[in-house]
């Protein structure tokens, strides 16, 4: 009856989230300790090789004289470039999924939400499903960037806000 009275309660596009939600939360709440310090233990040592990489790619290139900052900045932009194709192909597997293949299309599509709050909810659902790995893989390259170039704080907040029209526009040309 509670869920009954949630479901009403709630809009067509969290409405269409509320499972896979729960899904989420279910299986972050099944995992054992000891899988989440080793998946959390993976996750700083490739963190950490890569901000290694990057750091001494990037202290290398600043203390060339005449073409450091040229060398940074193809490096950064082969970077952007590289997650931006990869961020293209993915969202198109992923949306092929989740717009074409997904089993419970019938089922949205003759219930009373409307087309344009099944899409948004594609769209977002793509959106996380392509693009979290990128955003991972880009803390430690922009980190490895700021600290070589004595970034401020106004740089990390910023990266947020820039990352997101990176991501978002490919997921709009996967789908």
């Amino acid at each position: 009856m509670e869920l009954v009275r949630k479901t009403k309660a709630m809009n067509p596009f969290s409405l269409l989230f509320y499972p896979k939600l729960r899904i989420a939360a279910r299986t972050w709440r099944g995992l054992s300790a000891g899988k989440v310090l080793a998946l959390s233990v993976l996750t700083l040592a490739f963190w950490s090789v890569v901000y290694g990489i990057f750091f001494r790619m990037l202290v290398y290139f600043s203390s060339t004289v005449d073409i450091g900052l040229i060398l940074t900045v193809k490096l950064i932009s082969m970077t952007l470039i590289s997650f931006l194709l990869i961020l293209v192909v993915s969202n198109l597997i992923c949306a092929f999924t989740t717009f074409f293949f997904s089993d419970d299309l019938h089922l949205l599509h003759s219930s009373p939400v409307s087309f344009h709050s099944i899409y948004l909810a594609r769209f977002a659902e793509t959106f996380f499903h392509a693009s979290w790995m990128v955003f991972l893989m880009a803390v430690p390259i922009f980190a490895a960037l700021g600290r070589v170039f004595h970034a401020d704080w106004q740089f990390y907040l910023s990266l947020p806000v820039l990352m997101l029209p990176l991501a978002v526009i490919p997921t709009a040309a996967g789908i």
